[in-house]
Order: structure tokens, then sequence, then C-alpha cells
């Protein structure tokens, strides 16, 4: 489970005991979060129990369990380090197609436990009883506060608007809402006047986003790159430092070719960044490189998306000359980018906000400096016709 990578064991891309659940008639899958949980179930008679192998859920994971499975379970352990573990593994399951439920385990710190204590059909009654990621995340919310207090129940509402605003149907926006209204009180329309609100300004800075990575890739940010299996594709920037991070670690030896020419400081994510640089310096001493030794000393988040980069490139061959590509996009747009990444999402805006400002006032200008020889040229055939009249 804990042993070191090698070209054929690839801890982010295994799941412990699929090769077994995938045997199974049901497509409803158990994600336990260590292998002695999954063998404690299919001891138990739940055979579609699956777990990592010494890391934590990958977004290629992700991938495979979309392959067997159409809901997955998260039964992770109930203390913090588990619920953290549960939150990461929600938010990468929720861009997938898996239907996503969550067990809450009363009075055992893990499954095994419980199904020593309380046997397999009291588990099995867990399982067909375990709440959505939604209803999870707004238990986990409820749980902070006094609903009680007036602070209390308006704390809760601030935290469950939070989630019901990222990624519901307009059905169970309407649920969820008169929900919250009787569990604090509420009239349902200000409940749902204050979540429409909040979906739009995540709409908004979502915009500001977009138009910020815009800006960091410059002007003239995509060009076309041609890869291997054929066809092409648009490449900008921070795409460029994405994919080579991932070719080196598909493939250390292209540290020799982006070493010399590329910093990791010079990066538009600092994240991907510190992930580079640590890659160069643990291939330098001739350290085995992946993922799995890089997670201790990097951002949940870059992990994350280094893992869904790694995912998307599955079963894709980065050539040398893919490389060459990215190295020498990111060269070329360090001027633009250094000045994009040296300035807050705030500045980011109000700069891009200048910028179209600007282009305005020119083009007024323009048009007003148009206007008056337009007007002449009109007045002088006009005189021109008159004066030939009159002779």
């Amino acid at each position: 489970m804990n042993s070191p990578e090698t070209l054929v064991y690839k801890k982010s891309r295994t799941l412990f005991a699929l090769n077994f659940a995938k045997k199974s008639q049901t497509r409803r899958y158990i994600l336990c979060e260590g292998n002695l949980d999954a063998i404690s179930m299919h001891q138990a008679g739940f055979t579609t129990a699956v777990a990592g192998c010494g890391t934590a859920l990958t977004a290629e994971q992700v991938k495979i369990l979309s392959e067997y499975a159409d809901e997955v379970v998260l039964c992770y352990d109930s203390d913090e380090a588990g619920q953290k573990a549960t939150r990461r593994a929600i938010s990468l399951l929720s861009v997938s197609p898996l239907k996503i439920s969550v067990l809450n385990i009363p009075d055992a710190k893990d499954p095994d436990e419980f199904i020593k204590k309380f046997g397999a059909e009291r588990f099995e009654m867990l399982l067909n009883g375990s709440n959505n990621a939604i209803e999870y995340e707004l238990l986990q919310a409820k749980g902070k506060y006094d609903i009680a207090t007036p602070d209390g129940r308006l704390n809760y509402i601030k935290d469950a608007i939070g989630v019901l605003a990222g990624r519901i149907t307009p059905t169970e926006r309407d649920v969820y809402a008169g929900r919250l209204a009787e569990e604090t009180d509420v009239a349902k329309p200000a409940i749902l006047n204050q979540l429409d609100a909040a979906i739009r300004a995540r709409g908004r800075r979502a915009e500001k986003e977009r138009e910020r990575r815009l800006l960091e890739e410059g002007a003239g940010g995509r060009i076309n790159v041609p890869y291997s299996q054929g066809g092409q594709k648009a490449l900008g920037v921070a795409f460029a430092e994405q994919q080579l991070v991932a070719a080196i670690l598909k493939n250390p030896d292209y540290i020799r070719l982006a070493a010399p020419r590329v910093s990791g400081g010079t990066f538009l994510d600092a994240g991907l960044g510190r992930a580079y640089t640590l890659l160069c310096e643990k291939g330098a001493k001739g350290e085995y490189l992946d993922l799995s030794a890089l997670s201790e000393e990097l951002p949940e988040e870059t992990v994350s998306l280094i893992s869904r980069v790694l995912a998307q490139n599955y079963d894709i061959g980065l050539s040398a000359q893919d490389v060459e590509l990215y190295l020498d996009r990111i060269e070329h747009s360090q001027p633009v980018s250094s000045t994009a990444g040296g300035r807050t999402a705030a500045e980011l805006a109000d700069y891009l906000q200048a910028l179209k400002d600007k282009k305005t006032i020119a083009r007024r200008t323009q048009c007003a400096a148009a206007r008056p020889n337009h007007r002449n040229r009109v007045g002088s055939t006009q005189h021109g016709r008159k004066k030939r009249t009159s002779s």
C-alpha cells in the first residue's frame, strides 16, 4: 500500500479492492478511507467497497470510479481528518457524473468499528439512509451553531446559503429553501431572495476571475498546439504551466529540457510554480517523482489541480515536442504575465476596466475627429455645385 510507486504501480491511478468490486452486479460503490475498512466491509458482505492506496482521493481515481459506478457512498472516519477528506472528496466527485452520498457513522470512529459493534445489518441500514452531498454539508454547517439563538440562526443561514448557491437545480433550491425556512423560522421568500443574491454574486465573481485569467494570459495568449495523437488545441500560458508539470510527472526526463529555461518563480500559479520547483529539485537528486511525494509540501488546491490535469492526460502521450511548445509559450509570455502576476484580483479587475475605458475614450475621440471632416467635405461639394450652377 505505502510502497514506492513504479512504472507499473501508480497510487493515484489505483483503487484497493477494485478487482473484487467490479465483479459485483450493483453500481453503488463504497469509498473507504483505508484498506482495512475496505477489507472489513468485504468480509461483512459489502463487496463494492474500495479505498485509495495510501493517498488522498485523486481525479484519476474519480475517473476510474465513473467507469464502474453510478453512485459513490463516502464512508470516511468520523474524526476531523476524515471529515476533511470527505469535503475534499465531495469537491472532486461533484464535477463527475456520479451520484454522491455521505455516510454518517454514529457511535463509532470508522466503518470497521461500527460493523464489529453493531453488525452488517445495521450498517446496511446506514448505507440506505445515507445523506446526499448537499444534506451532508448543511448538517455540517448546522452543527457549528446554536440555532436557538438569533446569531446562531443568522450564521447558519449564511453558511447554508453558501452551500446552496454552488451547485443546485431550481427544484432543489426551492426544496432546501423551504427546509431552511422551517429550521430557522425565517420566511421562505426571504431565504430565496438571499439565495438568489448569492447566486448572482457568485456569477459576478466567476466573471471577474475569467477576466483575470484572460489578462494573465496576455494579448494573443492562445496558440494552436499539435498533440502527438493528432489535432490541435488552444493553449494559454496557465494551461502550458499545467501541462508542463503533468508532462514531468509522467516523464521526469523532461526536467533536462525545462530546468535550464523556466523558473518556477515565473509561473502565474504560485502553487504550480512551487510544484515545478520541487520536481526539478527532487529530479536533480535522483529521487522518484510522483504526486503523493509532493502532496505534503503543496497546498491542497494545487494537489487537486494537478490530479485533475493528470487525469485529463491519462491516455495522452506528451512528447518532447509538446514540452518544447509549453516552454516556448511560458517564455514568450513572461513580460506580460509578470505584470499581471504582481497584481491582486481587485487590481487586475480595475486594470482591465481602465483598459476598456481607455479604448472607449479613444474610439469616441476618433469619431469626433472624423465628423467635422465629413461635414467639410459635404459643404465643399455643395459649394462647388452652386458655383457651377451660377456659371
